[in-house]
């Protein structure tokens, strides 16, 4: 088959290459039907960024099956224009080793060299800048932040279990299915990424799920968040949704082993729909941005950083050089921390390990989202719901992460009552919902 290329993700800034396993389609690993599907993808319209999108993220999953030089190459040079150039290099280099090509080994060698100059200086000033605010300035939390001490009272754990009770006489499955669908609804309202103007269309979502009615539900013109494509909103709420029912089996575990690994592998499951993003901006120009997912921020060479223009603070989270210890260290503890049920109150013990892991912010992207999931074993272990934040607590919610950040004084008192908070005014709502059906 020809070799056809999207404009749009056209390294120019490496060596023109000719080798027949880059310029043609091989048919006879792939198969016809994958050969066809990845020709029709190359041949989209490169001013339509949205199709563009689609076609990259066709090539990664095919990538993840075929380690193949046709594709290695155009999903290294995707991600190398779309500024994800520490993981592009990686590809450059496995496709360097399967074929001979001096002028390619050259420029990897070069642009590999240039490249790491430039993240050296970048990290040292994100490390020793005056920039951030002095409160929320990074420092080593995973083995250093105390083990919560506070509890809830006697009455607010009586209070939760009697309303989810209420609810859910007898553990009904199907309650607990619509409480999920809230949770990956109001998650990612917070995070400013899947979120409707019309509680209907919320309502409904929570009542049939994100499959099979709910592409009938969804109207483009109710989506307010940085995703407005239909297809692609039901998608992210569906890897949410997954991502959690992985939880729902590892809080089953006896004991509980939480790992990089693991968290590496929700995190790829939880955003593998957000790896290729196209957002349409309300000013300015729409634009793809690409998201290395199932990977740490140490192996993408990428440090983050939050401004909440509200509070006038800039939030420095872990540097990328030191992410990997302490994620280490997170799992080492928060698996202590189950060890002892009796010891920590759930809501205190989720409360740290949401403070900690988002200290951290180990990922790239889909950090808030993976610290409520994962936040959520040390309630399922002690019988309540899944930790769930209405969006409209979004500011509460920010507010006491900032206050532990800033006080380092172990006193996660603030933040395990507003979980505790958040919690039940989702059983509420879903009790709300609820009773609208009958």
């Amino acid at each position: 088959m020809p070799d056809p290329h999207i404009a749009h993700f056209q390294n120019d800034s490496r060596p023109q290459l000719e080798h027949p396993a880059l310029t043609e389609i091989p048919v006879a690993t792939l198969g016809l039907d994958l050969s066809s599907k990845l020709q029709r993808s190359l041949r989209v319209n490169s001013d339509n960024l949205h199709a563009c999108g689609v076609s990259g993220a066709f090539w990664e999953t095919l990538l993840e099956q075929h380690r193949i030089p046709y594709l290695l190459l155009r999903v290294a040079d995707m991600r190398y224009t779309l500024n994800s150039k520490a993981s592009s290099m990686k590809l450059y280099r496995e496709l360097g080793s399967m074929i001979n090509d001096p002028g390619l080994d050259k420029w990897i060698e070069e642009t590999s060299s240039g490249l790491l100059e430039q993240q050296q200086k970048e990290l040292a000033a994100f490390k020793y800048t005056v920039m951030f605010t002095p409160s929320q300035r990074w420092r080593p939390t995973a083995g250093v932040d105390s083990f919560p001490y506070c509890r809830l009272t006697a009455a607010q754990v009586t209070e939760l279990r009697e309303m989810w009770i209420s609810i859910s006489p007898a553990g009904d499955s199907d309650i607990m299915d619509k409480y999920q669908n809230l949770h990956c609804l109001e998650t990612n309202s917070l995070e400013g990424t899947v979120s409707f103007s019309e509680a209907s269309a919320i309502s409904k979502l929570v009542q049939v799920g994100f499959y099979n009615q709910a592409e009938a539900i969804v109207d483009e013109r109710q989506l307010v968040g940085a995703v407005r494509d239909r297809a692609d909103a039901i998608m992210i709420l569906q890897d949410t949704h997954q991502a959690l029912d992985d939880i729902f089996q590892l809080a089953q575990s006896e004991p509980v082993v939480l790992t990089p690994a693991v968290l590496c592998r929700l995190h790829k499951i939880l955003m593998r729909n957000s790896r290729i993003s196209y957002t349409k901006a309300s000013h300015g120009r729409n634009k793809l941005t690409y998201l290395n997912i199932g990977m740490t921020r140490q192996a993408s060479s990428v440090n983050v950083t939050v401004t909440q223009h509200a509070q006038n603070l800039k939030v420095q989270f872990c540097p990328y050089d030191e992410v990997d210890q302490e994620l280490e260290m997170f799992c080492k503890r928060f698996n202590e921390l189950l060890q002892n049920p009796d010891a920590y109150d759930p809501f205190a013990a989720a409360a740290w390990s949401s403070h900690v892991f988002l200290t951290i912010h180990p990922f790239e992207d889909g950090n808030g989202r993976l610290s409520r999931i994962i936040s959520s074993i040390p309630l399922l272990k002690a019988r309540f719901p899944p930790l769930c934040i209405l969006s409209l607590y979004k500011q509460a919610y920010i507010n006491h992460l900032n206050s532990v950040r800033a006080n380092r004084d172990g006193d996660y008192s603030g933040l395990m009552a507003g979980l505790y908070e958040g919690t039940k005014a989702s059983v509420r709502a879903l009790k709300t919902i609820i009773e609208s059906e009958s």
